[in-house]
């Protein structure tokens, strides 16, 4: 199998500390990612992580150092894949970054790169019928969107399809789609720094306050229909791991939803679980 080096990607992307989320989604937004590897400001030395449901994880907090995940498992560029292939498994997770023995960032290792490049030659004989999800959360296209993310969100997924009033796809909807329409709102709200006075009716009123000021992601009450992509790419059960692998890198997706002959829904694969065809 080929070296971390040979299918990552090199001069990745990353975002400084201290920072905004505003930041993070403005340039995951203009690159189309899903997550960043985080580093100290000035260097390329590695303290975090952040990802799509980091930033929505808190809708309260802006800064990045309290969103981002800290002491992420690496990989350096000299592993074989298949041994980060055992630790994106073994730790639940869909990317690495790859860092020196210094913990300086070098590049990117993700799911998509390994699907794309290793995963998309294997041998044409194996189906995905093994990889294929079958429990799945589904939601109906009329669900508010709020109510659809907390259901994303409770079920550990990234992706929902979406099924219409006869119960059929429709659609499918995934925290890119979540972050694409939520906006940034101001609050504030008016705190005390003391207690009131308790004197005689002509004692003065000494409290003082203060306003607390906070930036929040907001996600609308839209209908998941408003928002989800309608044209979505399918397979089925026979369909070959290879051939799954050339439709997610064609398409720019991580998933499928598989159906019957009646085409019918009835799991999903995920590129993530494409990987166990590689150990």
């Amino acid at each position: 199998m080929p070296k971390v080096q040979e299918v990552m990607t090199a001069n990745a992307i990353s975002i400084e500390v201290p920072g905004r989320r505003k930041d993070a989604i403005d340039l995951m937004v203009s690159h189309e990612l899903t997550w960043l590897p985080v580093v100290k400001k000035g260097t390329k030395q590695l303290v975090g992580v952040v990802s799509r449901s980091d930033l929505m994880s808190k809708p309260d907090e802006d800064q990045l150092a309290l969103l981002m995940k800290r002491d992420p498992v690496t990989v350096s560029p000299h592993d074989d894949i298949k041994h980060a292939v055992e630790l994106i498994m073994d730790n639940n997770v869909t990317r690495l970054p790859v860092a020196s023995s210094k913990m300086e960032l070098i590049g990117t290792l993700t799911v998509t790169n390994i699907v794309h490049k290793v995963v998309i030659e294997v041998d044409k004989t194996k189906i995905i019928k093994p990889y294929v999800e079958r429990t799945l959360i589904c939601v109906w296209g009329g669900t508010p969107l709020p109510v659809a993310y907390r259901i994303m969100k409770l079920s550990n997924n990234k992706a929902l399809p979406v099924l219409d009033d006869e119960g059929e796809l429709v659609g499918i909807i995934s925290e890119a789609d979540f972050l694409s329409v939520s906006e940034e709102v101001h609050e504030e709200r008016v705190a005390k720094t003391t207690a009131d006075s308790e004197g005689t009716d002509w004692d003065w009123d000494t409290s003082d306050r203060i306003i607390i000021a906070k930036k929040k992601l907001r996600i609308p009450k839209k209908p998941v229909r408003d928002v989800m992509v309608k044209d979505v790419e399918t397979t089925v059960e026979q369909a070959s791991v290879a051939e799954c692998a050339l439709k997610m890198k064609r398409f720019a997706i991580d998933q499928l939803p598989v159906l019957d002959a009646k085409g019918s829904l009835v799991g999903m694969v995920r590129d993530v679980d494409m990987l166990r065809s590689l150990v």
